[in-house]
Formats: C-alpha cells, structure tokens, sequence
C-alpha cells in the first residue's frame, strides 16, 4: 500500500521546486512521480491544483496513466479520466444526478459548455521531446516496461480506456463507488461551471459541502457558483464560517473576496483576495479575483501587472493570458490584445471564454467568417442540438454571432441569432436594436419599427435606435403610409423619441454599418469591451457581450 521510491523522491523534489517558485522543474518532478508509480494520486492532484499543465499535456499524460493503470484497479483510471478529462466529468453527471435523485437532491442536467477562478507556456510547449509529458503530441509510441506497484512489468492496457471512457462512462462511477466521493464531485462541480452550468455545478458542491461543511477543496467552485447565482445570504454565512472555523487557509479569506466583489466593493475584494494569497502564494482562484476586483474598476495597469504574476504562478492556466487580452481590447490594443488572447487559446483551444473572446479580435479585424466559426462554437445556434443548460453564459455569443452574420449580409441568419438571444434575456435593449436593424437592412420596414419601439421602450435615451426609428418610419411612411397606419398609434411618438435624420439618405443597403460587440470574460464582475465600426456617420449603436 506503500509507494515506490522513485515516486517518493520525486514528489519530494517536485515540493522543493514549489516552494523555490521553480514550477517548470516542479510540474516535470511531478510527472516523474506519477510516472513512476501510477497511485501517486498526490502528484496529479498537485498538477491541477496549481494549474501546472496546459490542456494538450494533460491529454498526453492521462493517455499515458490510462495504459499503466492494472485492470485489477480499474477504479484508478476512472478517477483520472474525471480529474484530467472535463468531457468525461460531464458524462459522469448522469451518474451523478442519478444518485442525488434517489438521495433527495436534485438531479443534475448534463451540459458540455466556464471556472472563472481556474492556468505561461509557449503554445510548442506541448510539441517537445520531453518524456515527461508522454512524449511528442500525436505520439503514438508506449513507454518501455511501465511498472506496476507490485513491480512487474506491464503492457499498455487499452480496456482501461474503455472502462473508463465512452458509453460506459455513467455506470462507471458507480460501478466502483466514486458517486459520495468528493474529489470526483469537485472536478465534475468544476466542469460544470467551466461549462458555464452554473445551476449544475451549484447543486453538486452544495452536495459535497453538506456532507462535510469543511470540504475547503470544493470551497473555491461553490463560492464561484453562489457569485454568478447572486445568492448574497447563503455566501455571506459560507464566508463567516469559515474565516471563524479556518483563519489560516486561504480558501477562507478567498470566500468573504468573494463575498465583497459580489456587493461591489471591490477594495475590500481586493484586500481580502490579497490575504489568501499571502497564506497561500499558490492559491490559483485567489490571483485571478485579485485581478478581477482591479480590472472591475477599470484599473487596467494594476489588473495586467497581477494576471501577469499569475501567468508566472500558473503554467497551464489560460484565464490570465485572457484576462490582459481583454484589458487591452478594452483599451483598444488590439494587436497586443489578439497576441495574449492567442496564447490562451494554445493553452486551452476548446474553452469557451477563450473562444469568444477569439471570435471579438476576429471581428475587429473584419474577419466575420473567423469571427462566426469562433461564435458558433460557443453560442450553439438556434436550432442546432445544443446542450439544455448554459444559456445565459452563451447569450452574448449569440449575440454576437448575429453580429458577424450581419456584417457578412446574411440577415436572416442574423435575425434567428438575435431572436435566440432574446429568448434567453428577453429584457435587452441593444438586442432589440439589434434585431431591428437586422431587419431594417432585409426590408422588413414594420418588424424593424416594432423592435426599436421595444428597445426605446428599455432604454429612451439609446442614440442610435432613435435615429433608425426615424428613419424606418420616413422610409415606411414613403412606401406604404396606409399599413403604417395600421401598425399603431407609436408612430407619432416614435419619430418624436428620435432625431430627425436631418434629409439623410435612408440606412437600407448591406454597408450600414453599426457598433457591434465585443466581449468581456462572463465571470462577474467584469468589464466590458466594444467594437466600433461606424459609418455614414451614424450614431453609435452598443451590443454589450460577456
């Protein structure tokens, strides 16, 4: 039951480093303990604690870990494939769901879609030779003579790949008992809000946290959760528990940050995440709403110099590289924001946030079919078969989405997008701008008049919509004043709510161009960032995103 030596030393070396802030030499020395004995479950947990590897090295190890796991341990690669693979912790939300039915909590919805709080490599770090990390990507060769705790040798073992993966993945987690337990239900509470699932994750780390209230590992997602879900009293007595029972550890004073960026005081956020990360230098969530609570009151300088520090701290994170990305769109850098944002996506290429903010430096480039493949791949388009949960944290996609359409001429499609983000935030005046427009520039003069009475109706002194009602109902009125008539009485108002166009030429060709949106990362609080695009000197119409 003992480990190997080798594993030993490893990860006493791999500590060492750590602690020398040496963390390129630590996540080597932690490989090599895993490598040398695959039940070094401390390694692992240590390369994801402190966001050690980027999204392709822990696909090449969990590879390799899954060839060396003994079939007579199956359960071993089961838990592997929940803490490495998100897809699979996903997958394992039925199981999950399942079993809090019949335990008298609510079930869990499966949802594949971001922790807010969650990794400085070069985006070739994954390409190397190093045996580390199992070898160069697409390596297909198996390491001579793994060895087994019993110190055998062992070929590559590709049932457990199947036992633990595929279909079989539901079953699985009861199969060995991993249902109650609460690192499993952690990872899959954090796949969960990486997926933008808040409700989901929430139900789950309320689960672990009710049975031992002092779980402190599930601490950082619930209290990420209980932020985006708004719920002030239950986190205000999560973190007044904590900083009462648990005064030294960071995940304390990282709950009451939270529990101030919730309320909008962010100096006290700032204050309190400063604290955590004293206690604990390596604390991964602590960093991030460091930086958060700056970049919320628009300090930028301040911001950039603690996600910087992060990028230093955490090699495999891609949300500080994101996170300057997005202050430098903000500021209108857009080349230096485009260089940051991509280096996120080398560290994490399926991530949603990093997705959409992709799409935004596409399509402030005028690349609108890069901008709506970047959208897509978030937003799930109407009706396409898309995930049942998550809508509110792909609704500025989709929004945006409509956008790139727009912009390429396809306005129907850009039509269907906007109507599809209403129907996830019914109560958006830029939207219903937007979908105004939209439907200005097919023709569809009484749809448009419509949309801008609703989006005048949320925001009277929105500029750019009155100007378009007043020129929709000067180019209705010319073409057809009987049916204008019957549209309603909110003609004669309308025109008033709105400049007049001043004898203008109409806004109905594919060139009109309006203020489309960019987007910051959906994790509260942040800011936003907006592209402009204006011509024919038409006032400013504002989209807000993420």
């Amino acid at each position: 039951g003992r480990l190997s030596s080798a594993a030993c030393l490893h990860l006493v070396a791999a500590r060492a480093h750590t602690a020398q802030d040496c963390l390129a030499l630590a996540a080597r020395q932690y490989v090599l303990a895993v490598q040398a004995d695959v039940f070094c479950v401390e390694a692992i947990d240590a390369l994801l604690t402190h966001r050690m590897l980027a999204s392709e090295q822990q696909k090449l190890l969990l590879q390799e870990l899954l060839n060396r796991v003994p079939q007579s341990d199956a359960w071993l690669a089961c838990y592997y494939q929940c803490k490495l693979d998100q897809s699979f912790a996903l997958e394992l939300s039925e199981a999950v769901g399942a079993v809090g039915a019949s335990g008298g909590t609510a079930s869990v919805a499966v949802a594949k879609q971001p922790h807010p709080y969650a990794a400085h490599v070069h985006p070739s770090s994954t390409e190397g030779a190093d045996p580390a990390f199992g070898g160069p990507t697409g390596s297909t060769s198996t390491p001579s003579a793994p060895l087994g705790r019993d110190g055998g040798q062992r070929p590559a073992q590709t049932w457990a790949r199947k036992a633990a993966g595929g279909a079989g993945a539901a079953p699985a987690i009861n199969t060995y008992g991993l249902e109650h337990n609460a690192d499993v239900l952690s990872s899959i509470a954090e796949s969960h809000y990486d997926a933008g699932d808040y409700a989901a994750a929430y139900s789950i780390s309320a689960r672990v946290l009710q049975a031992d209230p002092y779980e402190l590992a599930c601490v950082p997602v619930h209290c990420c959760t209980l932020l985006q879900l708004r719920r002030k009293p239950e986190l205000f007595a999560l973190a007044h528990k904590l900083a009462e029972g648990y005064p030294q550890r960071a995940e304390s004073w990282f709950a009451v940050g939270v529990y101030y960026q919730l309320i909008g005081e962010h100096e006290n956020a700032r204050r309190y995440f400063s604290k955590a990360t004293t206690l604990q230098h390596h604390f991964v969530p602590a960093w991030i709403g460091f930086a958060h609570a700056f970049a919320a009151q628009d300090e930028s300088d301040q911001a950039m110099v603690a996600y910087r520090t992060a990028t230093r701290l955490f090699a495999g994170c891609p949300l500080p590289w994101l996170g300057i990305g997005v202050e430098y769109l903000r500021t209108n850098h857009h080349a230096l924001a485009e260089q940051y944002i991509r280096q996120a996506h080398a560290l994490a290429p399926e991530h949603p946030l990093v997705l959409h903010e992709l799409g935004v430096v596409h399509f402030y480039k005028g690349e609108y079919e890069e901008a709506c493949r970047a959208f897509a791949a978030v937003a799930h388009e109407p009706g396409t078969k898309a995930p049942p949960a998550a809508a509110e944290a792909r609704e500025p996609s989709l929004c945006n989405l409509g956008h790139s359409y727009r912009k390429l001429g396809r306005y129907a499609d850009a039509v269907r997008c906007y109507e599809g983000a209403l129907a996830v935030s019914p109560h958006s005046p830029a939207t219903y701008a937007a979908l105004g427009f939209a439907s200005q520039l097919m023709g569809d003069l009484h749809s448009a008049i419509v949309h801008y009475h609703q989006a005048l109706a949320l925001r009277p002194d929105d500029t750019f919509t009155a100007e378009m009602l007043s020129r929709a109902l000067e180019e209705a009125l010319d073409s057809d004043p009987i049916e204008l008539t019957a549209v309603g009485g909110g003609s004669a108002g309308g025109a008033a709510a709105g400049p007049s166009s001043g004898g203008r030429g109409t806004g109905h060709s594919a060139g009109r161009a309006t203020r489309a949106a960019a987007g910051s990362l959906s994790r509260a609080p942040r800011t936003r960032a907006a592209v402009t695009d204006d011509v024919d000197e038409l006032p400013d119409m504002e989209v807000t995103a993420m």
